[in-house]
């Protein structure tokens, strides 16, 4: 997995972004930046095993799904939604590409890669605004 460039750099990128949210988020930031990081390390570590099967990244992909839609519920933020929004894209793109088979690789690959990383962008960026509020409470005091 580790074997090119881009995923070296798509690797300092994701443990980048998660360590930022576990390190300077909120309670809502660590725990997205946890089940993203969680999720990553296990689709990395099942493909580096050799566990491949169709639906396994997807049934990942999902259960994001289902902690970003926990993470959502009630949450005075905007950038859970924003997430959400994103990782939906990722769970419905595989399943899009079932359903026509004349979507390229290329086009998959593309669209899964962006929407993982707008995903880690928006709880990174909801990370930095928990901070700077955090700071501006206690400027107030």
């Amino acid at each position: 997995m580790l074997g090119t460039l881009l995923s070296q750099i798509s690797l300092v990128l994701v443990l980048t972004g998660c360590l930022t949210a576990l390190l300077i988020g909120g309670p809502r930031e660590r725990l997205g930046g946890a089940a993203y990081l969680t999720t990553f390390g296990l689709q990395a570590g099942l493909y580096y095993v050799g566990l491949t099967a169709p639906g396994i990244n997807p049934g990942l992909d999902g259960a994001l799904l289902i902690a970003l839609v926990a993470l959502c519920w009630k949450s005075p933020h905007p950038w859970p939604v924003w997430a959400l929004g994103f990782q939906l894209i990722a769970v419905m793109i595989p399943i899009v590409r079932l359903s026509d088979p004349r979507i390229q690789g290329w086009a998959y690959y593309t669209a899964m890669t962006l929407s993982g990383y707008v995903v880690l962008l928006a709880i990174v960026t909801g990370a930095f605004i928990a901070r700077k509020r955090r700071k501006g409470l206690k400027s107030q005091k």
